[in-house]
């Protein structure tokens, strides 16, 4: 097969990909891509340390949740050392406020629900799952925004058994991300990526490994 052009590259990548990828990247492309579980998100807001996300981000990818919503003032760069390449999988989108992503999430049809140690929140294990979460994680000292607070539709967190008030925030993301991913699993109520929203993945994910194997930048 002739190598492609920067010209035509993107018009090739099925037929690059096809080439050049082993079966078993292909492959591991579909499984990622069929696992991906459409109705469990997760907002970000307000990090003052951009690592913390990063953090978050690996656990995202490994527990099958494709959107990442993060609330700074300017676009999020992952710290690509503590997030191990997890970004380059994950579709982040970028918010200058609060108000924004949460409207943006609620014309979705996603139930909003914060993590907040206080009174009237729940256990996470025994809130009632809804068709579709979004999680809302705060800064590690500050926790989730006033404007969170009064938007949210409900409150969770994790129990604790100890002396230490509350987790390092990217492990709390790891064990919520756990264990929601696996209940939808397992009730059967978790929502596969639309068709269109694979393809354009697939292709984005094409493009990352073929412009490494051509040196393309």
């Amino acid at each position: 097969m002739k190598e492609p052009t920067r010209e035509n590259f993107k018009e090739r990548l099925t037929e690059l990909a096809e080439e050049f990828l082993t079966d078993e990247r292909l492959q591991r492309i579909e499984d990622v891509l069929s696992s991906r579980i459409a109705n469990l998100t997760v907002i970000f807001e307000s990090f003052y340390d951009p690592l913390n996300i990063s953090a978050c981000l690996r656990s995202c990818d490994i527990f099958a949740c494709q959107n990442v919503h993060v609330v700074l003032s300017e676009d999020y760069k992952p710290n690509r050392g503590t997030a191990r390449n997890a970004s380059r999988w994950l579709t982040i989108h970028n918010y200058d406020d609060s108000a924004t992503c949460f409207a943006e999430l609620k014309s979705q049809g996603f139930t909003i629900v914060g993590t907040l140690v206080e009174p009237g929140s729940h256990d996470f294990k025994t809130m009632e799952l809804p068709d579709k979460l979004c999680i809302v994680m705060g800064a590690e000292h500050d926790g989730i925004s006033d404007f969170a607070r009064e938007h949210c539709d409900a409150f969770m967190h994790i129990p604790n058994s100890g002396f230490t008030q509350s987790l390092n925030v990217s492990n709390a993301m790891a064990i919520l991300m756990e264990y929601f991913s696996s209940t939808y699993r397992a009730t059967a109520r978790a929502e596969e990526l639309s068709y269109d929203t694979k393809k354009s993945l697939r292709d984005a994910w094409y493009e990352r490994d073929l412009r490494a194997k051509f040196k393309f930048n």
